[in-house]
C-alpha cells in the first residue's frame, strides 16, 4: 500500500514519481513529470511580464471557502496573483466580506466535486445573489478535472487559467 497526501505541486509531482517507481514504471513517471514542469514553466514564462489581475479562487460557495494546496501556486503560475488562500495549507472557511476584502478582478469558481456545467450554475448563482464585489470578472473552471484533484491534469488548469487572465498572450508561440 502506497499513501500519497500531496498538499504543493512539487509534492504533486513528487507523488507521481513515487508511484512510478512502486510499480516499475520510473522512467515514463520521470517524462510525465518533466513534461508538467516544462508546459507549467511555458506558461509562467509567457505571462511573467504581464500585469497580475488579483484572483480569488472560490473551492465552494455556499459558505464560500479559500482554497490551500496548490491552488494558490496554479493562480501565480498562470500571472495571477492569489488574493485568498495558501499555498500548501488546507482550504478554510471565509466569508463574502473576506472575498470583497480581498479587492479581486477575478473570480474563480473551483467547487470541489463539480464539473464546469457544476461551477457554471454555481457562478450564475453568485452573479445573481450580488455576493461578489463589483466588476469582477467570474470564471467557471471544470473543478474535477484540473483544479481540485492532486495529478496530472492541474497543469491544465494553470493552462486555462492563464489563457483567461492573459488572452492577448499567443499560446501557439510560447
Amino acid at each position: 500500500m502506497v499513501t500519497i497526501d500531496p498538499h504543493t505541486l512539487a509534492e504533486v509531482d513528487e507523488s507521481i514519481l513515487r508511484l512510478g517507481e512502486v510499480t516499475g514504471r520510473r522512467a515514463p513517471s520521470r517524462a510525465l513529470v518533466s513534461s508538467i514542469r516544462q508546459r507549467a514553466a511555458r506558461v509562467a514564462d509567457r505571462v511573467e511580464a504581464r500585469p497580475r489581475p488579483r484572483v480569488a479562487v472560490l473551492e465552494w460557495t455556499d459558505p464560500p471557502f479559500a482554497p490551500g494546496h496548490w491552488i494558490p501556486e496554479m493562480v501565480w503560475l498562470a500571472g495571477g496573483d492569489p488574493v485568498i488562500g495558501a499555498a500548501g495549507a488546507a482550504s478554510r472557511r471565509i466569508s463574502w466580506d473576506d472575498v470583497k476584502a480581498a479587492q479581486p478582478d477575478v473570480v474563480v469558481v473551483a467547487a470541489c466535486g463539480y464539473d464546469r456545467q457544476g461551477t457554471t450554475a454555481l457562478a450564475h448563482d453568485l452573479a445573481s445573489r450580488g455576493v461578489l464585489p463589483p466588476r469582477v470578472r467570474l470564471v467557471a473552471v471544470d473543478a474535477n478535472a484540473s483544479w481540485a484533484r492532486p495529478g496530472t491534469r492541474l497543469v491544465d488548469g494553470i493552462e486555462e487559467l492563464a489563457d483567461f487572465l492573459h488572452p492577448a498572450t499567443d499560446r501557439a508561440v510560447a
